[in-house]
């Protein structure tokens, strides 16, 4: 058997341990460096060998008279050295390709366009790319530019002369070249080059001026300012070009709108397939049945977020181009002279003072802007809903139009009032404090088709964006404590941002119209992207949800089982309560503090103290010989030691002269302690008094350094020694007295860190200034170390009851990592991310058996994932700040904090504490069976107001955790629904394509359309693959032959019974029955059970 460092177990206690090699090996260069070193020679003569040609100068195989190979194609594969006359016989369908003719003078290879070659050949519209018989013998043709993704060409073209022949400008178009101008047209865009473009610039947001600068540079690399520069025509044909690939691919040129009759007619936007869209991917008969039980509100509900960007601002020009968007009101903004009309006229004050200041700082930023920025809604698939221009600062002004627009687009205002009312509407955003005060009357002044829409509106706010907020908008806008918002932490609305930024220098320069037609085709494509994609998205959220609602679930029976004695009135508060009727207006419900309650640090830390001293144990009765009076000097000079060590370890880190006058006043204890110890031992177990003698003649007990002595007590032995002095029986009465005196500690420890935070929360809001900040830091300190003896007390109790036999897997008393402290404040406001965290196994019992981070899934198929961008901090919006690190003594300080790790005890078979077994059942002590066989209560803290603050913050426990229970199980079954969504969603679209197809009027038309349909035909399948058989929700394996909706009824059924029946539950053993008889039906671990 192996230790877990890789030494042999048979090691001696003193052998010193192998010394890690500090020398890091060498890292292996990938396998293609190493090749490429070998090839390299060869690689190179390969490279030049594309200088030169075989045969050059010899006849050509056309055998017309004088022909010579001079002219290669580099672009054409195998092609061999030809004539000239060859080349453009053999390029007559690819004109565009430069011929490489070779100068027997120069000695190298001169780049030449097609009409540049022996006889000036001409490009020929029309005829398959042959001469029109029309067309005289002395017309020479025109002096023409095209431009393809090789390079720009001056060359010439020749129309067709036939009698019925299009116009110049639709040969060119039929040829896949765009003109430059209809009229008097010298230069055209070939098709490849717009397309090229088209998704260099999405992808990596390549500028049109450095990507015509790049063609160039491809023309002639080394004088490439020679070429012509076409960036003012492209410019304007991309204008173009882009603005037809939105209709096409939107399906506007077919006709689509007259399939979709409650969308706004012309609409150029890409939909999210997994939000409610009523009559394309939901029902209105599914829509009754969900909206006719309350507990699934969030299952017919159109979640929307707001958020402003500032990077996509706009220069004001002294002279503004009048063009306006080519789009014009079809797509995500609304036309420029009705938006600019309706801010003048709606434009009023702000009543937000949060707003206002940041109006006020973003006044000097923005100077000489007339747009400082845009402003979106969107969905939480991160699809982009609306846009809006956000003049001179945020204002509710833009908010409200940018809402309105997304109504609007999604055909919500001229819904059937019936439909409407089955819908709930959930709105994010990071004002929706201020926002919501004075919405609907906003609305009916300035959009009143949204004044039923508005009435409807729930508000939250994002859970970053609350951080900056006051204590109460956590409570009333967070979507942690709303029914029906699953995990709609609304932050989705910037992850936009980093990819739309990208483009900003170059929309701030542009003229209005097109840079509004900018963020439209960003914005589709963006959201195409999406819609790809949102199977993978989807999987990945729905494994997550399923995985946390089971964990939270666990958590809450958990916390159920400690607290069995208070839920008969705890479960008849009232979740939704928000009282705001007293004089500090703060808010009290069952997820606060009563921030009246809380006590003052001074209470708390007087009351710690005199906690502390009343454990003292100072034994000094003279006559003390019982085995239970030695065994409780064994429990006094274990926590004696326990001080001792832990007051000498922060004198190492503090060289705080009073630890050590602490420390001798200790051992003054220990030995008078060890001396009891002693004398009860000679009465008690005379067997070992040999043992005893060799152990105090090695240390005494009135040595300098006392708490290295043996105690000489039954834990001290083997087992086999235990058997042979007879002693078992006495080490069942220690293995007893020290389990009880385990649950104690784990007791205190619980206090001590609720209390401690509270402290810490008490001198952050109230100390003013450095001398009460440093009375209350002493404090503080003071506390942290009888925590770090607590910790170092329990960790040598647990390590005491495994020597006696306790089974390494007991799920009861387990061992302390730095991670089993933590617990969620139930003081703070719930930060992002906190929830994917469960509380340390201090307070889980073990029964969480996750990862502490958020998890992430991909599908086997479907290899398209969704990216979840970084958040972008808006002017709203200020993340957390780090702290700088500081002095070394500073640092040593704050990692007093993890002071548990140096303190984990060894497991019987030396192997050491596991950190990643701990995180995955982090906190198992806020949790942990409680002892009930010792009279006194640990918890039991004399002053009362401390004592109720500690009641409290057990209660507010318990809420936000049945609250984390039931919002994600909103979104486990959000999900299964969005699922159901995107496959109606892209099964309908095959359905409207294929009959567009049907119908279209020509072949090429009808071919699109038919393609279209295949697309969306496969992303159905593909969707329903991921659904049914990567996230094995089948219909008939674990759904049962049931529908999703009767799947989700029966399994919420379940949890509600479950759930009801643990909370009304009116003893702990009645709590045990219910468990166990419910296991089955609920998700809880085996583990967990295990501890009731």
């Amino acid at each position: 058997m192996k230790a877990t460092d890789g030494t042999s177990s048979q090691a001696g206690p003193h052998d010193e341990p192998p010394k890690k090699s500090t020398d890091k090996p060498a890292k292996p260069e990938p396998d293609v460096f190493t090749d490429f070193e070998a090839r390299k020679g060869r690689i190179i003569d390969l490279l030049y060998q594309t200088h030169s040609a075989e045969n050059l100068g010899e006849g050509c195989g056309c055998d017309r008279p004088n022909a010579q190979r001079t002219t290669v194609c580099r672009e054409c594969w195998h092609y061999d050295a030809t004539c000239s006359h060859c080349f453009v016989d053999s390029h007559v369908k690819t004109p565009t390709h430069w011929a490489e003719v070779w100068s027997a003078d120069r000695g190298y290879f001169v780049r030449h366009d097609i009409s540049a070659l022996e006889g000036h050949p001409v490009i020929h519209l029309g005829h398959g790319g042959y001469r029109c018989k029309f067309v005289g013998p002395g017309d020479k043709g025109f002096n023409f530019i095209i431009v393809d993704t090789n390079g720009i060409h001056s060359t010439k073209v020749q129309y067709c002369h036939c009698l019925n022949a299009p116009d110049k400008a639709e040969q060119l178009l039929q040829a896949r070249l765009f003109p430059a101008t209809f009229r008097q047209c010298r230069m055209a865009f070939t098709f490849a080059v717009l397309d090229d473009y088209h998704v260099h610039h999405l992808e990596s947001a390549e500028s049109a001026y450095d990507y015509i600068a790049s063609l160039r540079h491809l023309t002639e690399g080394f004088f490439f300012r020679a070429p012509a520069d076409p960036y003012d025509q492209f410019r304007d044909v991309y204008k173009i070009w882009r603005f037809l690939k939105a209709e096409k691919h939107s399906g506007q040129h077919h006709g689509i709108d007259k399939f979709l009759p409650k969308r706004r007619p012309g609409n150029t936007c890409v939909d999210c397939a997994a939000c409610l869209i009523p009559g394309v991917n939901t029902s209105k008969e599914d829509m009754a049945i969900i909206a006719a039980d309350p507990r699934f509100r969030h299952l017919c509900q159109l979640r929307s977020t707001a958020d402003g960007n500032y990077h996509a601002n706009h220069y004001e020009k002294s002279k503004e181009p009048s063009q306006m968007s080519m789009f014009k009101g079809t797509a995500y903004f609304a036309e420029h002279m009705e938006y600019e009309n309706h801010i003048k006229r709606a434009l009023g004050k702000v009543p937000c003072s949060y707003l206002t200041a940041v109006n006020k700082q973003d006044k000097g930023k923005f100077a000489g802007m007339d747009v400082s920025g845009i402003v979106t809604c969107q969905c939480p698939h991160i699809v982009i809903k609306a846009i809006a221009d956000v003049h001179a600062g945020e204002k509710f002004v833009h908010t409200d139009f940018v809402v309105a627009r997304w109504a609007e687009l999604q055909g919500l205002t001229d819904l059937d009032p019936e439909l409407l009312a089955l819908i709930d509407f959930l709105f994010s955003y990071d004002i929706s404090c201020a926002y919501r005060v004075n919405a609907l009357m906003r609305y009916e002044k300035n959009h009143p088709k949204m004044a039923p829409i508005i009435e409807k509106f729930r508000y939250l706010i994002p859970l970053l964006h609350v951080q900056n907020h006051k204590d109460n908008c956590m409570y009333h806008f967070a979507c942690s404590y709303t029914d029906g918002a699953g995990h709609f932490h609304g932050e989705t609305a910037e992850f936009a941002w980093p990819y739309l930024n990208l483009f900003g220098g170059q929309g701030r320069q542009m003229c209005s119209g097109n840079r509004h037609d900018l963020y439209i085709v960003l914005a589709n494509h963006w959201n195409f992207k999406k819609m790809v994609g949102l199977a993978s998205q989807l999987y990945n959220d729905l494994l997550r949800a399923d995985k946390l609602r089971k964990e939270k679930l666990d958590a809450f029976l958990n916390l159920c089982v400690v607290h069995y004695d208070n839920l008969a009135v705890w479960r008849l508060r009232d979740r939704r309560l928000r009282d705001t009727m007293h004089k500090d207006k703060e808010v009290r419900c069952v997820y606060r503090h009563n921030p009246s309650d809380l006590p003052s640090q001074t209470k708390i830390y007087n009351a710690l103290i005199e906690k502390i001293q009343e454990d003292e144990v100072y034994a000094t009765s003279e006559s003390a010989k019982s085995i239970p009076a030695m065994l409780d000097h064994s429990l006094t000079i274990r926590r004696l030691c326990c001080k001792i060590k832990c007051s000498l370890a922060a004198y190492g880190v503090e060289k705080t002269p009073s630890l050590l006058t602490t420390v001798k006043g200790y051992r003054t204890h220990l030995r008078k302690s060890l001396k009891l110890l002693r004398q009860c031992q000679r009465t008690s177990i005379p067997q070992l008094g040999d043992i005893i003698s060799a152990s105090d003649a090695l240390v005494k007990p009135s040595s300098e350094k006392p708490e290295t002595t043996r105690l000489c007590i039954p834990s001290d032995l083997t087992r086999e020694e235990r058997e042979s002095y007879r002693l078992v029986r006495l080490a069942k009465m220690e293995y007893d007295l020290l389990e009880g005196a385990a649950y104690d500690s784990l007791e205190r420890i619980r206090t001590n860190v609720r209390l401690l935070s509270a402290m810490k929360v008490d001198d952050k809001t109230q100390a003013r200034g450095q001398r009460p900040h440093t009375r209350n830091q002493g404090k503080i300190e003071n506390v942290l170390l009888q925590q770090e003896i607590e910790v170092e007390y329990y960790q040598s109790t647990h390590s005491t009851l495994l020597r006696l036999g306790m089974s390494p897997d007991n799920t009861n008393l387990r061992r302390l990592t730095p991670d089993s402290l933590y617990r969620k404040s139930t003081i703070a406001k719930q930060t992002l991310g906190v929830t994917y965290r469960p509380d340390g196994m201090a307070w889980t019992g073990g029964g969480i058996k996750s990862a502490n981070e958020r998890q992430s899934y991909r599908p086997v198929v479907n290899a398209q994932a969704s990216t979840s961008a970084s958040i972008v901090g808006t002017q709203s919006s200020q993340p957390l700040k780090r702290k700088n690190k500081g002095s070394e003594k500073k640092e040593k300080k704050r990692k007093r904090d993890s002071h548990i790790q140096s303190t984990a005890v060894a497991a019987p078979d030396g192997s050491k504490p596991a950190r990643e077994e701990e995180s995955k059942s982090a906190g198992w002590i806020w949790q942990a069976a409680t002892s009930t066989s010792r009279a006194d209560d640990p918890d039991d803290i004399s002053d009362p107001e401390v004592g109720r603050y500690l009641d409290e913050g057990d209660s507010v426990q318990w809420f936000r955790a049945e609250a984390e229970v039931l919002r994600w199980q909103e979104e486990w079954e959000l999900k299964l629904v969005e699922f159901t969504r995107t496959i109606s969603y892209f099964e309908k679209m095959e359905t409207v394509w294929a009959e567009l197809g049907a119908a279209a009027a020509s072949s090429g038309m009808a071919a699109y359309a038919k393609k279209t349909s295949n697309r969306f035909r496969e992303l159905a399948a593909q969707t329903r693959q991921i659904f049914e058989v990567q996230a094995k929700y089948h219909p008939d394996a674990t759904l049962k032959g049931m529908s999703i909706l009767q799947f989700i009824t029966a399994d919420r059924d379940k949890l509600d019974a479950l759930m009801e029946k643990v909370t009304s539950s009116s003893s702990r053993d009645e709590l045990d029955i219910v468990l166990k008889t419910m296991g089955a039906a609920s998700p809880i671990h085996e583990e967990v059970r295990a501890i009731y």
